[in-house]
């Protein structure tokens, strides 16, 4: 994975994977947060953009409010 200080092709393919699966979890955790105050679709949309989330975001959380 690392050699030489680089990272090599498998260990980046690692780290984009462990990075996606961070995202998704702190997605899901949103989602749960955003029910528990219970906030509706739109309401979450306003609160996103409000924060200027990115839209890949915000479709991904809204992928798990559903």
């Amino acid at each position: 994975m690392v050699k030489g200080g680089k990272i090599d092709y498998k260990g980046e393919l690692v780290l984009s994977f462990i990075e996606h699966q961070i995202e998704d979890t702190d997605a899901k955790i949103d989602v749960e947060v955003f029910r528990l105050y219970g906030l509706n679709k739109e309401e979450v949309k306003t609160v996103m953009d409000a924060l200027k989330v990115n839209r890949l975001y915000q479709d991904k959380v809204f992928e798990y409010f559903e």
